[in-house]
């Protein structure tokens, strides 16, 4: 045997070496690329005074974990998960609209789901009705995750994040109960998890902070919370990686 062929056999056991220690470490091999689309409210849409929101930090982290991936922002400001006819609060493209669209058109791997204060929000006190029902919120989630999987994606659930101080304590109460509604249906449908909201209670008390730590303005989250969240979120995706 020559030297070249020496080389070109020794080459390709390297080649092979490497791609095998690449599928037993659960990586993406080069040339595929994971698609991933965030779908959810202003939580999840870029915005002023956060210096990266949670799908820009999940990309990074992936990336340094050597998965190539494409994350599609489908934060939307404003965004309920149900249509405008349900409730024109904000004059935008809301969930049931913009989905085939936002979402399914992009052949996304996975989608991560992120909805909840919108819904729960109540507008007129006198009335205490909120923008979208529980029972249709529910029904929302479920649509999404029918939806998605039957695309041949799947899901992961995040619950909505809590308020600040400068709210009512009554708002942070209705919106528990779509935090646990978004709980039962990620058990019941056996969809990835990431309880937002558990990890900011989690990290008020270890660092003895407030809630409004986490917090911009007693709403929307800020670096802090994002970064958590994309943590959260990757260990979920990368687990299920190195599972399949």
């Amino acid at each position: 045997m020559n030297d070249r062929c020496r080389i070109f056999r020794f080459a390709s056991m390297v080649l092979l070496l490497a791609f095998g220690c690449l599928k037993s470490q659960g990586a993406v091999v080069e040339g595929d690329t994971l698609v991933i689309v965030a779908f959810g409210n202003s939580t999840t849409a870029p915005r002023a005074g956060v210096e990266a929101v949670y799908p820009e930090r999940l990309h990074r982290i992936l990336v340094d974990r050597g998965v190539p991936n494409r994350i599609v922002n489908a934060g939307l400001g404003g965004s309920h998960t149900g249509s405008i006819t349900d409730n024109a609060r904000h004059q935008v493209a809301h969930g049931r609209d913009r989905f085939k669209e936002a979402v399914l058109a992009h052949q996304p791997k996975w989608v991560i789901i992120w909805f909840g204060i919108n819904d729960a929000w109540v507008d007129d006190e006198t009335t205490g009705q909120p923008r979208i029902p529980l029972a249709d919120y529910k029904q929302n989630l479920i649509f999404f995750i029918q939806s998605i999987r039957q695309a041949g994606g799947d899901v992961v659930l995040l619950t909505p994040n809590p308020l600040g101080a400068r709210y009512e304590p009554w708002r942070l109460n209705r919106l528990q109960r779509y935090r646990k509604a978004t709980i039962r249906i990620a058990r019941t449908y056996h969809t990835q998890l990431v309880d937002v909201w558990g990890l900011c209670t989690d990290y008020v008390r270890q660092h003895r902070a407030t809630m409004d730590n986490l917090l911009l303005d007693g709403m929307h989250p800020n670096d802090s919370m994002h970064k958590l969240t994309a943590e959260a979120v990757a260990d979920r995706l990368l687990t299920k990686i190195d599972n399949d």
